[in-house]
């Protein structure tokens, strides 16, 4: 019974570690999309201090971007 239980316990820990590998790029990706690259350099990981929205319109903005997610789309159905 006690096998099974530090089992179990290692099972959820591993678990946990593969999400925070899986939800940490995401997470860095949203948070570095709305940061200057001063803050980017500055704090990593932190939010930003003010939210910059420039380069959100600079990627929407451009036709690269669409094009690169139309191949995407194709490339993957």
């Amino acid at each position: 019974m006690r096998e099974n239980k530090c089992r179990t316990v290692l099972r959820y820990i591993f678990l946990c570690i593969g999400g925070l590998f899986i939800l940490l790029p995401f997470y860095l990706t949203i948070v570095s999309m709305f940061k200057s690259t001063g803050d980017i350099a500055g704090n990593f990981f932190g939010l930003p201090p003010t939210w910059n929205f420039d380069n959100l319109k600079q990627i929407l903005g451009g036709e690269e971007y669409y094009m690169a997610l139309k191949n995407s789309f194709f490339i993957t159905a």
